[in-house]
């Protein structure tokens, strides 16, 4: 019974400052420091809910460390159209630790096949020679 009533408060203190934050945009105004995170977490969480993703008519490149997923293609092959590719670069890509790939090793791996690619698809005659080779 306390967690519910708990619940219930913390609940109705959420919608509170949400409908404070709507005040100052309807305002004009900048939404108070305090209720900046509730009003930018429930606005998320409606955009969220209410998104549907349309196809992409382009191609797109996944680049993917070995292990965290059981599907490569992260269940983008329904969302586009054109080319799906998957490129592994080396590590592991450990649950909590996506910052990793923002540093050393991964770095390296992404840049260089990132160049490559961007290269290709500037020139389609690069990336048949480079193909070839």
């Amino acid at each position: 019974m306390r967690q519910k009533i708990v619940n219930q408060w913390i609940a109705r203190t959420m919608t509170l400052q949400y409908r404070v934050g709507e005040w100052s945009r309807d305002r004009g105004r900048p939404v108070p420091a305090a209720i900046r995170r509730v009003y930018f977490l429930v606005n998320h969480a409606e955009a969220e809910r209410k998104y549907r993703p349309g196809v992409y008519p382009g191609s797109m490149v996944i680049f993917e460390t070995q292990g965290l997923f059981h599907d490569p293609n992260l269940g983008w092959e329904r969302l586009v159209a054109g080319n799906l590719e998957v490129h592994a670069i080396p590590g592991e890509h450990r649950p909590g630790g996506h910052r990793d790939l923002l540093k050393g090793d991964f770095v390296r791996a992404v840049s260089s096949e990132l160049t490559r690619l961007l290269a290709a698809a500037a020139d389609p005659r690069r990336a048949v020679s480079q193909a070839s080779h």
